[in-house]
């Protein structure tokens, strides 16, 4: 049997996250029913089948929005039976969460037993690539959701400028190792780490250029603040890593910047920055703070 689809659907995802998934667009769908059985009294049919399908937008309402555009998926279904021995496909043109996009998304498929696996995921953003997995749960399940990406050459150029950043920028490029998972036991537990390519990049801090313009600065006598300010402003990094941890109770980042010698063998102004478990939240609304006039 197959049914065509022209929708517009709002629903649960999964109890436990309190979310909702939001679709519209063309779908087919073809079932067969494999077999019956009876489970502890219940008589149940297991079937299997495909689905076919081209969503323009797909919206999971977390605690932020998740925005999926372009998406087209071929992807066999199995319910109470073996998982199919033929994976599908899926593609997207963009994925858009918590301001940061993945781009031109495609992976193998799988649904079983209301749960949706990607495990060969490549996608392309910020000037880089990047791989891993997702697996998703629609309906009641312990672990809902559970994601592990990584991504090489990433531009922090053109994530600062994506992020829409006046008060800081960077330069240089990074790899990355990312997971997340949400749970019912623990909620949303997500923990990541960035480690900068060779090469180093710079860090300047455009509020330090103000006070390096304001009088009280210009008029200190023994030039040692203004040394300190000249050096900060343009900081070049030999080597950058960096951490964070989210958790129900909040996320925090630790960062530590090496300075870079001077003509390769000079002491830098500055040796090293350093911060540890910075509020997320802190870090969010002072860098990403939009100047008004």
């Amino acid at each position: 049997m197959t049914a065509w689809y022209i929708w517009q659907v709002g629903a649960d995802l999964a109890p436990s996250m309190t979310s909702i998934l939001v679709m519209e667009g063309i779908a087919a769908f073809t079932f067969f029913r494999l077999r019956r059985a009876v489970v502890v009294g219940i008589e149940i049919a297991a079937v299997f089948g495909y689905v076919a399908a081209f969503q323009p937008r797909v919206e999971l309402r977390f605690t932020s929005p998740i925005v999926v555009t372009g998406v087209r998926a071929t992807i066999p279904l199995a319910w109470g039976a073996p998982a199919p021995a033929t994976a599908g496909t899926l593609a997207a043109d963009r994925l858009a969460a918590y301001g940061l996009a993945l781009d031109r998304l495609q992976s193998s498929a799988r649904f079983a037993d209301g749960r949706l696996v990607l495990p060969d995921l490549q996608y392309v953003h910020y000037g880089g690539r990047g791989s891993g997995s997702i697996e998703a749960a629609v309906g009641a399940s312990p672990v809902p959701l559970r994601t592990r990406i990584e991504g090489e050459h990433i531009d922090l150029a053109a994530v600062t400028q994506a992020f829409g950043l006046t008060v800081a920028h960077l330069t240089g490029r990074v790899h990355y190792f990312f997971v997340l998972e949400h749970s019912t036991a623990h909620g949303l537990i997500a923990v990541g780490q960035a480690n900068s390519e060779e090469g180093g990049g710079e860090v300047g801090i455009e509020a330090l250029e103000k006070l390096l313009n304001s009088a009280k600065v210009q008029g200190e006598s023994t030039g040692m603040l203004r040394k300190t300010l000249e050096a900060l402003r343009v900081f070049r990094y030999a080597s950058l890593d960096a951490s964070v941890r989210v958790a129900p109770g909040g996320g925090h980042v630790s960062l530590s910047l090496e300075g870079r010698k001077r003509l390769g063998i000079f002491p830098p102004p500055v040796k090293a920055i350093n911060f540890s478990n910075v509020p997320l939240a802190l870090l969010v609304r002072t860098f990403a703070r939009k100047e008004t006039k």
